[in-house]
């Protein structure tokens, strides 16, 4: 062997800024990471869930130590005991032998290679061991299911929190052992341990022993890993049409799992017997039949009993499987028969007036008010401010005002500093200044302020009870209605101002406010100024007079977001809805717990099934799961950010499980107070899920199951437009105060859904989920006859589109630049059959401060459309006289009016329509006008503007004289298209 060529050695500066470069290289990737880690502590202090983060990050601490030291000791080890085992004189081929400089390059670094290489190798496969955290907690606290799978007997915690951890070990060991492989290969041929000179090269006796008892381990690991192959079978998706172990897994795969398991023990014994006997001939031929075994009998046999006896038989070989699946879908998903409640429903086409009119739990609570259209509406007409904002989505409550339960559509006036004119947007503004939103709106859902009809076209607007810091609302009184936390708010707020200085946050124009709350991190002290002026890289924090020693941060303000960070170990529901509890606002969060191996419960992709045309609401994660329960509802104080944990399932095994994780954070149920509980809704994502599942496991006979003749589809949304290239995404479903299908005299608070044929549009079930606390998460599902033909949603909107009346004014508004926009199309069973009811929006197209208006009520039943600007007349066209009597709710509701126009005069309400002719023209000749003068306004036409003006002045002096002629008051015109609104009108 050529001696080694000397490298040249470093200077010691060189060294040491090779040194510093590297600190400064290590200060870079980390400092970063550990300022977050810094930020989140704190954060997690405020909200008092400290421990949940302190356990994190000891377990991902543990995972990266653990699995680094696994992995990179093995690495090491290998690589020492390769070069102690080098041969002692490695022959050179020639002058240019690529391995020999490579030797010579390595030998004097050993040192830095030996430890360097495992110490990096082990990081990184530590950095990636730390994610699966959740799994080692699941297996350390497990509890069980009390449910034993009907193949192997084990209880379902087996599956759901020990299975996946052994499946994690395992591919760690094999990482480790693979790793060592290729260390201990490349260490063995580089100091000629292997040499690959002549035919068939050499192998010293150290590097075979080494390599065969590594290969042996990993075949042996293998062994291991086809045992608990055998338990993954249960969620097998051989067949497309369900989860579990099919006929071939049980009858061909499960016993070569255990063929090929004997014999990877055998070739793992041939390998150490190979390290023994110097002959490598018998671990080859053992590793050519575990090949072959792997190709015949786990590969081929299955494929021609799939084949030849499955197929041909495929509904009586399959009938077990089935049954096994739909048992554990039910299972799984809370769809049992404790749960569920199948009723048989005619859906009767002939229903008298009396009958409609007595139904008054459903027909009185119609909701004609779209919480995903009206968001526009709630903004033009009570945002006040343009820093302040409400969702694109609002959200469907119920409270109880003077005794009667009514569902009101509400909305938080949240602050939105992105909102902000572009001369408002300094730091101080966005982070010192408007830190806080600013009030409660509610509307009845069943009552908007008056008709649009005749002349009056300022109706057809909700009816609003606000509530904020200079209103008092008296229908839903909130003591507290600053909100510093919100759905909107995406800035940090530094509240609380230094000593001597005065209030600065906006409350109203005339009064200023400082946050007394609890909320938010103190930056009071020099070092936390530093770190929150470093992690957001904004140095006015360390700079600015206006923090003080009592000053706090406010940050990760989305309701949503706290309660992920809070409870990392749920899923959480896309859509957080604000309540009136005690006085004080919170945001309701509902949080999943879900699993992935429940043995034979069919799998779902949760993106898939609660995707549908609902917008702003969070979409869920692209995952399969196969388990899942509403296991908690969190609260979020809208002023103080407190998050609160209660356990509303607290038989869940996994609430269970994580609550020994996390003790004391997850509040038993005893705790909820009624008022709280009153507002709980069964949450949507968790009902798309159910309903999917429900289209197909509502089928008991595994025949029936098998041949999909009775499955059931969710429908697409009919009110939304697809082009011929997309595919139409499912209805959502809906919140309804409706009668309960058992007993429909008192209105129940529930979310709602129809259901198709397989690929037909015909109705074949509706379903609904009680959120009333004593009945809350009970499912009831209305069957209507298989051999009827009731339309489903897209009939119905196809009926009311193809409607001569309706489309021929639809089509002359769209003429007239008004945008029509279609509301939610409720199916709701009324008198034993089903009631269709879908409002009409329209708003001035091209407008940015155009916003929509209830126009028209479409209603269907059994075929026959009414088609009227209120509820009731719509319902009596389609029954009869008397009909729409029950639209009228008892008590009465807020009467809070829309804005009005400046130039608007105040009304009295006018003398009959059609008592004088002259003042029926006057008033047709004022609304003229002032559609004139909009739309000179809006196309600058100030010659027309100017003309429109004097033609409203003519218009009103000929209807003071006329209204005087007719004996009314002569004190103002009647209500036009800009004045405000007449008195409301319960039931539209």
């Amino acid at each position: 062997m050529r001696p080694p060529v000397g490298v040249p050695a470093l200077s010691r500066r060189s060294r040491i800024l090779l040194i510093a470069g590297g600190i400064a290289l290590l200060v870079l990737i980390t400092g970063s990471r550990l300022l977050d880690t810094y930020v989140n502590w704190l954060w997690f202090g405020e909200v008092g869930y400290r421990e949940v983060f302190s356990t994190m990050i000891t377990t991902r601490a543990i995972l990266l130590v653990v699995v680094g030291a696994v992995v990179g000791g093995a690495l090491a080890l290998n690589l020492w005991i390769a070069y102690r085992g080098r041969p002692v004189f490695v022959p050179v081929v020639g002058p240019d032998d690529p391995v020999a400089r490579y030797r010579t390059a390595i030998v004097p670094r050993l040192r830095l290679i030996g430890i360097g290489v495992p110490v990096i190798v082990g990081l990184l496969a530590g950095l990636a061991g730390q994610g699966g955290w959740q799994t080692v907690q699941m297996f350390l606290h497990g509890t069980g299911f009390g449910i034993s799978d009907p193949q192997f007997g084990r209880d379902i915690a087996f599956y759901a929190f020990d299975l996946p951890f052994y499946r994690m070990l395992l591919d760690w060991l094999f990482v480790a052992v693979v790793v060592a492989f290729i260390g201990s290969l490349i260490t063995h041929y580089i100091f000629g341990g292997i040499r690959l000179a002549g035919r068939s090269g050499q192998l010293a006796n150290t590097a075979r022993i080494q390599l065969a008892l590594l290969a042996g381990t990993f075949v042996l690991l293998k062994a291991i890993a086809y045992y608990f192959d055998r338990f993954a079978l249960l969620f097998s998706e051989r067949n497309d049409l369900f989860t579990g172990a099919t006929y071939t897994d049980l009858n061909a795969v499960l016993p070569a799992k255990l063929i090929l398991l004997c014999i990877a023990v055998f070739c793992a014994l041939a390998f150490f017997a190979g390290a023994v006997v110097r002959n490598l001939q018998l671990p080859a031929i053992a590793i050519v039949l575990l090949v072959l075994s792997s190709i015949l009998v786990g590969a081929a046999w299955p494929a021609v009993l799939e084949q030849f006896v499955v197929k041909p038989n495929a509904n009586q070989k399959e009938a077990m499987p089935i049954e096994r699946n739909i048992e554990a879908t039910r299972q799984a998903y809370g769809l049992t028969a404790d749960r569920v409640n199948y009723v048989s429903y005619q859906g009767t086409t002939q229903a008298s007036a009396q009958e409609v009119q007595r139904d008054t739990a459903t027909i009185g609570n119609v909701r004609l008010l779209d919480p995903s259209v009206l968001s526009k509406t709630f903004t033009q007409q009570q945002q006040r401010r343009n820093f302040y904002g409400f969702p694109e989505k609002l959200d469907i409550d119920r409270y109880t005002v003077d005794g009667t339960v009514r569902d009101y559509v509400v909305a938080v006036r949240e602050i939105n500093t992105n909102g902000l004119a572009e001369n408002q947007r300094n730091w101080i503004n966005r982070h010192l200044i408007y830190t806080h939103g600013n009030g409660f709106i509610a509307a009845p859902a069943n009552t908007i302020n008056s008709a649009v009809d005749g002349n009056n076209s300022q109706g057809g607007y909700p009816v609003y009870t606000v509530s904020d810091v200079s209103t008092k609302g008296d229908d839903i009184v909130v003591t507290q209605p600053r909100t510093y936390y919100g759905e909107l708010v995406t800035d940090y707020a530094i509240v609380g101002a230094p000593s001597g200085q005065a209030a600065r946050e906006y409350d109203t124009d005339a009064t200023q406010f400082t946050y007394d709350g609890e909320g938010g991190v103190g930056i009071g002290n020099v070092f936390n100024r530093l770190v929150f002026s470093a992690h957001y890289r904004e140095r006015n924090i360390l700079f600015s007079g206006a923090v003080g020693e009592d000053s706090r941060i406010i940050y990760n303000r989305n309701p949503r977001d706290r309660v992920e960070a809070v409870a990392p170990w749920l899923t959480v529901d896309g859509d957080p809805y604000p309540a009136v509890v005690g006085g004080r606002i919170v945001w309701i969060v509902d949080g999943y717990t879900t699993l992935d191996h429940y043995p034979y419960a069919q799998r779902t992709s949760l993106q898939d099934a609660t995707q549908d045309t609902l917008v702003g609401v969070a979409g869920q994660p692209n995952r399969r799961i196969n388990y899942i329960r509403n296991s908690v509802k969190a609260t979020v104080d809208a002023y103080h950010g407190a998050v609160t944990l209660y356990a509303i399932d607290e038989k869940d095994p996994v609430l269970k499980t994580w609550m020994g994780v996390f003790p004391g954070t997850v509040k038993p149920a005893s705790e909820i107070s009624p008022e709280l509980r009153a507002h709980f809704r069964y949450p949507e994502d968790l009902f798309k899920v159910q309903r999917e599942l429900l289209a197909r496991y509502h089928v008991s006979n595994p025949g029936e199951f098998f041949s999909t003749v009775s499955f059931w589809d969710v429908p697409s949304d009919p009110t939304k437009d697809v082009s011929a290239s997309q595919a139409a995404n499912p209805q959502p479903p809906y919140y309804v105060l409706a009668g309960d299908p058992k007993n429909g005299t008192v209105p129940h608070f529930q979310l709602t859904s129809a259901l198709v044929s397989l690929r037909r549009e015909f109705l074949s079930a509706y379903v609904s989920a009680s959120s009333e606390p004593d009945t809350y998460g009970n499912i009831t599902v209305l069957q209507l006859p298989s051999d009827t033909q009731t339309p489903g949603p897209q009939q119905v909107q196809t009926q009311f589109t193809t409607s001569t009346r309706v489309s021929s004014e639809l089509n002359l508004l769209r003429q007239q630049q008004t945008r029509v926009t279609y509301g939610n199309l409720l199916t709701l069973p009324v008198a034993g059959g089903l009631l269709y009811v879908e409002p009409i929006y329209i708003e001035r197209s091209g407008q940015e401060s155009s916003f929509p208006q209830l126009n028209k009520v479409l209603v269907s039943y059994a075929g026959r459309i009414g088609y009227q600007p209120t509820l009731a007349k719509a319902i009596e066209e389609v029954f009869g006289a008397g009909a729409g009597a029950g639209t009228t709710p008892p008590g009465e509701t807020g009467t809070t009016p829309p804005p009005t126009s400046a130039t608007s005069p105040p009304t009295t309400a006018p003398p009959p329509a059609g008592a004088n002719p002259d003042l029926d023209q006057a008033v047709r000749d004022i609304s003229a006008a002032l559609a004139a003068i909009k739309d000179a306004q809006s196309r600058g036409d100030f010659a027309a503007l100017g003309k429109a003006y004097a033609d409203l002045e003519a218009a009103t002096g000929r209807y003071q004289t006329a209204l005087g002629a007719t004996g009314g008051s002569t004190t103002a015109p009647p209500p036009t298209s800009t004045g405000p609104a007449p008195s409301p009108t319960p039931g539209g």
